[in-house]
Order: C-alpha cells, then structure tokens, then sequence
C-alpha cells in the first residue's frame, strides 16, 4: 500500500505500537543532485542559485559539481534544520512501532551524525551502524590549483588532446550503475585538452570519492523486562541471525573429530568430515559487487583456521598465561577453515542491470532534470554542472537502492507477514522487496510523479507473488 502525503501527517493517522519494522532511505539534506525535497532553508539555497541560472555551464571549463557546493545550506543552522527534520518524523515513527522494533535509516557520511542524534532525540536506542560499501562512487573534488591558476591567470601546460571515447569508460565502475550511465555530460566524452600546473596546491583537491553510506540501526525501547519477553509479547526485539548467514559455496572440511588435547598425546588418526554450515555471523558491513571484487583483489585468496565448536582451549601452563585467568570450556562458536577473497566474510548485495524500470516498459519516460529559462530567455537543462546530461528515463529517481540490498535488511529485522513502513518510498524499492518476502507493505511519499513509479514498479513484483 502506498499513500501519498506527507509521512509525519500520515504517521499520524496510524495507530500506536502497530508496525514491526521500518527500512528506509530520507532526504540526506544535502541537495542531492538538485531534488527540492532533499534541500533545507529554501530562501538560501534560492539567493544561492539565482546567479548561476544565468551561466551556460555547458561553456565552463570545469566540470566538476563541487563549483556550486555552496547552492544548498551548508551552515550550522541549515544542519540543524535537518536535525530537527529527523526529529520530528522519528517521534512519529516511534509511537507507531512495536516496543523492541528496529528502524534501518540509510544516510549520507557528512549528515550522519545530525540524523542519528534527531534518531536517538525522539526516543530511539542507536544499536548499531551498518556500512554499505559500494564501488561506483563519483569523485566530486574541486581541482584546487586549476582554480587557482585561473584565478590568477596562470598558463597551465598543455599534456596533450585526450579522445574520451565511450569504450575508455567501460570499466568505470561510475558508468556501471544504471543510476549514472550515459549521463555523457558528466563523462566528458569528446575531446579534452589535459594540462599541468606549477602551483603549489596542483594536485590538491576537496573531496574524497565517495565509496560508504552509513545506516543508523535504531531500535525502540523494549517495554518488557528483557528481550525474551517483549519477542513473546509484540514479536519484536531481536535480530534474525540464520536468515542473513553470509553463505558459504564450498563445503567446509574438518580434519578431526577428536576433542582438543595436548598435542603428544593426539591420536593422530585424520578422520576427514564434510558438512555445509549455515554460513557466516552476518556483521555490519554491506559490499556491493564491485566493492567486494576490489575487496578481495586488495586480499588476495585467503585460508581461514579450523576450530570444532567442543575444542578445548590450552595454555602454555604458566600461572600468567592470559592475565592468570583462562576458562578451557568457555563456549566458541566453530571457525570454518575455508578459503576465498575476504569478500566471503561480509554479505554482496548483487543488484540487477534492468531492475531500476523493471515494471516500467510501458510507462512513458520523463526528464531526469526539468529545462529551466533564465532571465535571458535561454533554455537551461539545470544550474548545476553534474546535471547537464539530463536524458529521459523511466525511473528518474536519483537515490535507488539495490533491491537486494533492502532484502537483506527487511529479513535483518522482520519475519514473514511483519508489517514494514519506509516513511520515504521513493521509487518503491523497499515496496518490492516486501512483496519478494512475503511482508505488508506500508509506504508514503510526497512526490506524485514517484508515487507512480513505485507503483508501476512494484505491480509486477505483487503480481508473481499471486502465481
């Protein structure tokens, strides 16, 4: 069910304690890729902008969207404004969740920390932070000598004429998210003269690639006396281990059966054993596929230690060892002896190529930037640089999450048949995630235009479901 509205105004209408879990992805208040609705203090990011509506940034030498990191509030009082924003839906948020209930909230690096402190104002526990990494970030930095050479008229030496052509970009992991490619604005493709400067500050930029997205991992506060009773009372408070096992596709080999002993007096018969485990502890890092590839190209293959679950630990017998404390029988879960990049210890979230407008065949595609006339009478595509390769698409959301992605974190904290909100539905992923797990969906968003999306897009998911 998606309802459109305001979420806090909606939030309103439901009753107390009567949603299991929450997964969703807000406005990040940075002004992300221009979308109003991801903007604070209106009236400043207005002055901002209205000089760069008359540039034809399409004429600039600098390609870079970290020219106008100014064009939306920046300041103390506009990171408060968003603060206060996170406060005021997670109060509602709260009073509609099930006492022990988690809410999964995806946020930005440099907005984190406003988001979870409005989280934790309204009433939430902060448990925890889960780490997305992902490899198809886009290096936004500001080349700080190219703009100081202009700003004072340096020459800069010439390196060369580079082609940019299509085929240069075909491992740019950038141009392998749908969300990104051929925006060939961006890409530059065409020809660019490649040049050095000799100020000091060549080479020095302003931003890292952006290469993480941190997930506040906030429960409500149990109402029983501990979490056994309030899982028995309201079927919430825990977090579903076994159904996010990272999984492991090789069988894992134990070489002994016999218990720990001292090693001289082993029987050193091997009694080889095969068995498929459940799979990993799932931990609170999320690679995508490229992040995982990177990951294990960096590892290399790996050979984790064998250990049974019944081991007997040992010391070397002195009265020290371990800070002379050391219980032998202390539980250990078993270790899995296997080998692999380190990517096997953390769950790849694995995202189609096609699943962005999958449900959208037929819908007729829109601009992912509106055309803007300046005070001139020309017609701009967008005052912003990243944005001057506007095409038609079908899903023109700029913030679509991998569907597995959400999967994983839906099964993190509900069962089947748990009613899950996302307060901020976007395009409707956590909607199609819910109809592939079998939970109620509930959802608000603002916007029309992605209202009809997120419909569209979920439709087929629920019609499979039905089969």
């Amino acid at each position: 069910m998606i309802i459109r509205g305001d979420c806090i105004e909606q939030m309103k209408k439901l009753e107390e304690n009567s949603v299991d879990a929450i997964v969703t992805d807000p406005p990040y208040g940075i002004g992300f890729m221009g979308k109003e609705w991801d903007r604070f203090s209106p009236q400043v990011i207005k002055e901002a902008t209205k000089k760069h509506l008359k540039i034809d940034h399409r004429k600039q030498s600098e390609r870079s969207s970290s020219m106008h990191s100014g064009t939306y509030d920046t300041s103390i009082s506009g990171s408060r404004g968003f603060q206060e924003f996170c406060l005021q839906w997670s109060i509602e948020a709260l009073r509609i969740l099930k006492p022990g209930g988690y809410m999964l909230v995806s946020c930005s690096t440099r907005m984190y920390h406003r988001m979870a402190c409005g989280i934790e104002d309204a009433g939430f526990e902060i448990r925890d932070c889960i780490m997305w990494l992902y490899g198809s970030g886009f290096p936004k930095s500001l080349n700080i000598g190219k703009q100081i050479d202009k700003t004072e008229g340096n020459e800069r030496e010439s390196l060369g004429i580079k082609d940019h052509a299509k085929k240069d970009f075909k491992d740019n992991l950038y141009a392998q998210d749908p969300a990104n490619r051929n925006n060939e604005k961006v890409f530059g493709y065409g020809k660019e003269e490649l040049t050095k400067g000799n100020s000091e500050w060549e080479g020095w930029g302003t931003a890292l690639k952006p290469a993480v997205e941190p997930i506040v991992v906030a429960r409500k506060p149990l109402s029983e006396k501990n979490v056994a009773l309030n899982v028995l009372k309201w079927g919430t408070g825990g977090i579903n281990i076994d159904a996010c096992r990272i999984e492991t596709f090789e069988p894992i080999q134990s070489q002994s059966g016999h218990k720990g002993q001292p090693f001289e007096k082993r029987d050193r018969e091997v009694t080889p054993r095969e068995y498929q485990t459940q799979g990993r502890f799932p931990a609170n890092i999320i690679l995508d596929k490229e992040a995982g590839e990177i990951l294990d190209e960096q590892s290399g293959n790996l050979k984790s230690g064998k250990m049974n679950q019944n081991h007997i630990r040992h010391t070397d017998g002195s009265p020290n060892g371990i800070y002379g404390k050391f219980d032998p029988n202390h539980p250990l879960g078993e270790t899995f002896g296997d080998k692999g990049g380190a990517s096997r210890f953390f769950y790849v979230a694995k995202a189609s190529k096609s699943e962005r407008n999958f449900g959208m065949e037929e819908k007729q595609t829109v601009k992912q930037f509106e055309e803007k006339k300046t005070d001139d009478g020309r017609e701009v595509v967008s005052d912003r640089p990243h944005q001057r390769g506007a095409t038609n698409r079908k899903n023109n959301h700029p913030t679509v999450k991998p569907i597995k992605l959400i999967e994983y974190l839906i099964k993190l904290i509900s069962k089947e048949n748990s009613i899950v909100l996302d307060p901020f539905t976007g395009s409707g992923t956590t909607g199609i995630a819910c109809a592939k797990l079998n939970r109620q969906f509930i959802g608000f968003e603002k916007e029309e235009e992605y209202v009809k999306i997120a419909k569209a897009r979920i439709k087929p998911y629920l019609e499979q479901t039905k089969l």
